[in-house]
């Protein structure tokens, strides 16, 4: 995708793939410290970014680098895109992309970025300056109101 989020994953960078806030949360994100850059599709964007629904699952964490996903349950929701906006299958995403209108921003240390619910987003985070960590808060809000339509 032209503009997507593509530097490489590292020790200092992440990227966290497109997705959704669970149902009904929209949330304040706000940098303790590094930089978020991140691609914003409003949900009429939804149908565009090829979700599909997925076990959820538990991720684990093991000394050094180690990720793994452990199913826990058979019950399938709709979490993430199956879309990589770092590197977009052309054939099978490349006219959906097209049509989808993200928006971009950069929030830092002592900057907060309010995310409505139902907005669908994909994050990078890099390293602050001087080797610090990147690290940020969460603060999530129920929204009373129901998805958009056609969601």
């Amino acid at each position: 995708m032209p503009g997507g989020l593509s530097d490489p994953p590292s020790p200092r960078n992440s990227i966290w793939a497109a997705h959704s806030a669970p149902s009904r949360r929209s949330r304040q994100l706000p940098p303790v410290s590094g930089v978020k850059h991140l691609m914003l599709f409003p949900p009429s964007d939804a149908p565009l970014l090829d979700y599909a629904a997925r076990r959820k699952g538990q991720l684990r964490y093991t000394w050094p680098g180690n990720f793994t996903r452990a199913s826990v349950s058979e019950h399938r929701v709709l979490f993430a895109s199956s879309v990589n906006l770092t590197e977009p299958d052309e054939a099978r995403h490349g006219a959906a992309l097209r049509l989808a209108r993200p928006l971009r921003c950069e929030i830092r240390g002592g900057e907060t970025l309010y995310l409505p619910a139902w907005w669908h987003h994909e994050v990078r985070s890099a390293g602050a300056p001087a080797g610090e960590i990147n690290l940020a808060v969460n603060f999530w809000f129920r929204n009373e109101t129901g998805p958009p339509d056609g969601m």
